[in-house]
C-alpha cells in the first residue's frame, strides 16, 4: 500500500486526533498539572520567606521556566523597615507550593510561617502595639523561625504576656521580655522530648 495515498485518505482524522491530544495535554498542564507531576514546576507557584528581612517571594513557573517573580512585604518586613539594623544576607525558605486544581501544599518546615506572621500582626492591632514594640517582636518572631522552624509558641507566649499585664497603656519595646523566644523554643524542645519518651 502506498504510504502517501494512505496518509491522504486519513489526513483529516490524523490532524483532528493530533489536535485533540494537544488540547487535552495543554488542558491538563494548565488546569490540573498535579495529574502529571504533583508540585513540580510544570505549572505552579512557589511561596518563600526571607528569614532575615521578613519579606515574601512569589515565583510562578510554567513548563519548568520561571515566568514571574515578585518580592512582597509582610507585616513583619514592614515593621522592620525603619530598623537601623542590617537584615543580613537573604535566607529564602520554602513555605508553600500551590498548583492549579490542587490547593494543598507539601508540609515544609516553615509551612505555618505566613499564618504566624498574620497572628502576630493581629496581636499588634488588638493591643495597639507601637512601632518600637512591633519592631522588637518582629525580630523575635524571625529569630524563633530561624532557630526552631516554627513561631506559633512564641506568638502564644507573647499573647499570654500581653494579656497578663495591665492595659492600657500599650506595651513598649522595653516592656517586652527579651527571653520570650528562648522560653518558647525551650518549651517546644521539652514537649518533643516528652513525646519521644511516651511509650507506644
Amino acid at each position: 500500500m502506498n504510504d502517501a495515498s494512505w496518509f491522504r485518505r486519513h489526513r483529516r482524522f490524523l490532524i483532528v486526533s493530533a489536535l485533540v491530544v494537544f488540547v487535552g495535554v495543554a488542558a491538563v498542564i494548565v488546569f490540573a498539572p498535579s495529574y502529571v507531576a504533583r508540585w513540580s514546576r510544570l505549572n505552579n507557584e512557589e511561596q518563600e520567606l526571607d528569614l532575615n528581612s521578613g519579606q515574601s517571594r512569589f515565583s510562578r513557573y510554567f513548563l519548568y521556566c520561571l515566568i514571574s517573580q515578585e518580592i512582597r512585604p509582610t507585616a513583619v518586613s514592614e515593621a522592620l523597615a525603619g530598623d537601623a539594623r542590617e537584615p543580613g544576607e537573604r535566607k529564602w525558605v520554602m513555605v508553600n507550593i500551590f498548583q492549579p486544581g490542587l490547593r494543598v501544599s507539601p508540609h515544609f518546615t516553615y509551612h505555618a510561617a505566613f499564618a504566624e506572621i498574620r497572628a502576630l500582626a493581629m496581636l499588634w492591632e488588638v493591643f495597639e502595639y507601637g512601632p518600637g514594640a512591633r519592631t522588637k517582636t518582629a525580630r523575635q518572631l524571625l529569630r524563633a523561625l530561624r532557630q526552631g522552624g516554627r513561631a506559633s509558641r512564641y506568638v502564644s507566649y507573647l499573647l499570654e504576656w500581653t494579656e497578663s499585664r495591665s492595659w492600657p497603656p500599650p506595651p513598649t519595646a522595653d516592656d517586652i521580655p527579651d527571653d520570650l523566644v528562648a522560653r518558647s523554643l525551650g518549651d517546644r524542645a521539652a514537649g518533643a522530648e516528652r513525646q519521644e519518651r511516651t511509650p507506644e
